[in-house]
């Protein structure tokens, strides 16, 4: 599941009735992201993103949910993505549907000080072995290979789709945790996107940065919840809140 046995540091998405199953196995996984539970939402107040000031442009922030590109799918393809990056940079059109997009920071992956040292050392090699996607350098950035395709992607320029409501709330075990909604449009979508993706890697890109990664479990509508193995503390509570309300400052308050 993930990066589990490499690491303590996987993540997934999985049905909440599949969670009910396999609740003592989800206590030991650092962070995993599921689907609707039954409609909750919390009450918990949301911190408000910073108030604009007058005269102040602010550009809406943009979300994206794509699916990686597998580290065994075509080696050929891989190969030539690889070339493309090295020679022509991440913005160059990689293979019909792919793009590189770049990682936020390794940690995304895995937080442990050696893990990330591996990836540093062969981040093609780790990535694979390890997560099951294609992680690349290039101009001193990672980069990892994803699909950009209608079939693959829910895309923050696709008009049709929104996040609606984002706040904290408590997993199964009462731990912190944070719980999303998307409107009907989205949740379509993403069931569109995770059923037919199952046991793959679904990454979660703001801003043209990868921020978290998980393993499709299986597929999801239109709520979810974050969750962390033994809880978030208040401080990465927060910072995953507020990295949502860049995309959507309005969701906090729904």
């Amino acid at each position: 599941m993930g990066a589990e046995g490499v690491s303590n540091f996987s993540h997934s998405i999985v049905h909440p009735a599949t969670r009910r199953r396999l609740a003592p196995l989800l206590v030991a996984i650092a962070l995993s992201l599921c689907s609707i539970r039954c409609g909750k939402e919390s009450s918990a107040p949301v911190d408000s993103p910073p108030a604009q000031r007058e005269g102040e442009s602010l550009d809406k922030s943009k979300l994206d949910f794509r699916i990686a590109f597998s580290a065994e799918g075509d080696n050929a393809v891989i190969q030539q993505a690889l070339l493309s990056l090295e020679e022509r940079g991440p913005d160059a059109r990689v293979a019909p549907g792919l793009k590189w997009i770049e990682v936020e920071s390794l940690d995304v992956f895995d937080h442990q000080p050696e893990a990330i040292e591996a990836m540093k050392n062969d981040p093609v090699a780790y990535s694979r072995h390890a997560f099951g996607v294609v992680i690349a350098p290039a101009n001193d950035k990672h980069y990892v290979l994803l699909w950009d395709t209608e079939e693959a992607a829910l895309r923050g320029d696709d008009a049709d789709w929104e996040l609606s409501w984002i706040g904290p709330d408590m997993d199964a075990m009462g731990n912190r945790a944070v719980s999303f909604r998307l409107n009907e449009a989205g949740g379509k979508r993403m069931w569109d996107i995770t059923s037919n993706h199952l046991d793959q890697v679904m990454v979660v890109v703001v801003d043209g940065k990868v921020h978290m990664y998980a393993t499709i479990k299986s597929g999801i509508t239109t709520a979810g919840q974050i969750t962390r193995g033994k809880g978030y503390t208040e401080k990465e509570l927060q910072r995953v809140l507020d990295l949502f309300l860049k995309v959507s400052p309005d969701a906090g308050n729904r």
